[in-house]
């Protein structure tokens, strides 16, 4: 049987569901700068950054030449990058998942 939203609503943690408030205010950045700027608080090498971020934006190029043009090469490549298997991924992880929402800021 199918559950409702508001049923699955109610097991969340909502202790660790805070918001992230503030998010829409904030200038957006090009990819690459974003992610340069989100290494500050992870700490990876600068080779290991500037591969990931050729990676996803070699995705985000190959997704629009096919036409999925839904979403621009800078959000593709974002979510290309949050998605791969890496010491990124897992740092950013992590602190969405902890309730102190100022340690996502760099």
């Amino acid at each position: 049987m199918a559950r409702l939203a508001s049923e699955v609503a109610l097991e969340v943690d909502l202790d660790n569901a805070c918001p992230l408030l503030g998010v829409a205010d904030v200038q957006l950045l090009p990819f690459a700068e974003a992610a340069r700027q989100a290494n500050t608080i992870f700490g990876l090498s600068e080779g290991d950054l500037a591969t990931l971020i050729h990676c996803a934006e070699r995705k985000a190029r190959l997704l629009l030449k096919k036409g999925a043009d839904v979403l621009t090469a800078d959000e593709i490549a974002a979510i290309n990058l949050y998605t791969q298997e890496s010491d990124f991924y897992r740092a950013l992880s992590a602190l969405l998942r902890k309730r102190k929402r100022e340690e996502l800021k760099p």
